[in-house]
């Protein structure tokens, strides 16, 4: 999702992240695999300043990381790329905001969960199982 235009800002508005996930798993094959490019600028410009295109009201920081969990919890998860963030753009204190995002975003897909421990990571995404 390159940014969340007003439309579908009041659509995910309207019936939620959790509809939307359901809606769009439902929509999919279950015998694919899933690619999942996460661009940053769908994020808030709270939570990710440095890009490009950043987004007032846009995604909150939850509302990425609950949207990944539920790809990663498919375990159809094939790929992921992290795109648009811009160092370049904003201070030392935006850049640092975004990249942590980023990483918050990335940390979920391989299964940190916000309980704060490192050791419930689902290694099982890396083709260990």
């Amino acid at each position: 999702m390159p940014f969340i235009c007003a439309l579908c800002r009041q659509t995910i508005d309207r019936v939620g992240v959790p509809k939307i996930i359901e809606m769009t798993l439902d929509a999919l094959n279950p015998q694919n695999k899933i690619h999942v490019s996460f661009d940053i600028d769908a994020l808030d410009s709270n939570v990710a300043p440095s890009t490009g295109t950043a987004v007032r009201g846009g995604l909150t920081l939850r509302e990425g990381i609950s949207i990944v969990e539920a790809l990663r919890d498919t375990k159809r998860v094939q790929g992921v790329d992290l795109v648009e963030i811009n160092p370049k753009l904003g201070s030392e204190r935006d850049v640092r905001t975004t990249v942590e995002s980023g990483l918050e975003i990335l940390k979920s897909m391989f299964g940190y969960r916000r309980s704060g421990h490192w050791s419930n990571i689902d290694t099982g995404i890396l083709g260990s199982d």
